[in-house]
């Protein structure tokens, strides 16, 4: 379980969506114009095909409008759900910062959590990039920060249940350190 920072998860999901919106757009099929419509992306109109960019939610209207976006982070209590069903010694977490720039030892860990041979290349990296060249990604401060105050408790709560089930943590699993991201370090606005 590779679980990230939540704003950094929120703002990158929802760029993904939108490169694959303009993608599925630019074909003729309906299925996948439907798909778009369901994500939640787009302010829908019929003459969408025409300019979907005219159509899009900007990251801050889009949590705006989606407060659901606001469960998709919250790591402890999808663990809960996972511990109900799951011994935590069966489940692998990792940050996904601490992956990113440990990826060969975090291969290995891996490797031996799951008994199998560690047979990734010596030079493994895990490759990241957050934002698609047609976009530019700035994080609006004000929305970075609403959602900084409402994600902040959930990850003390998740540190506290990580920290706590220390003693039946798998071995193999590396400590789980608190998010290091700071994406609204890089915003921009008030």
């Amino acid at each position: 379980l590779v679980l990230r920072e939540p704003i950094s998860r929120e703002f990158s999901w929802h760029k993904m969506q939108e490169r694959l919106c303009l993608e599925k757009i630019a074909t003729t099929s309906q299925l996948a114009i439907k798909q778009c419509r369901l994500s939640g992306i787009f302010k829908w109109n019929d003459t969408i095909r025409a300019n979907p960019r005219e159509f899009m939610y900007t990251f801050e209207e889009w949590v705006e409008y989606h407060p659901e976006v606001y469960e998709n982070s919250n790591h402890a209590e999808h663990i809960h759900r996972w511990l109900k069903v799951i011994n935590r010694d069966q489940l692998f977490i990792v940050s996904f910062d601490y992956a990113q720039q440990n990826t060969k030892a975090v291969t290995e860990q891996l490797a031996k959590f799951l008994h199998i041979p560690n047979q990734w290349p010596a030079n493994i990296t895990m490759p990241h990039d957050m934002y698609h060249p047609d976009f530019t990604a700035i994080l609006p401060c004000a929305v970075c920060h609403k959602l900084e105050s409402h994600y902040k408790p959930l990850n003390e709560k998740l540190y506290k249940l990580l920290n706590r089930d220390k003693q039946s943590k798998p071995r193999s699993e590396p400590d789980f350190p608190n998010f290091i991201s700071n994406p609204c370090g890089t915003c921009i606005g008030k």
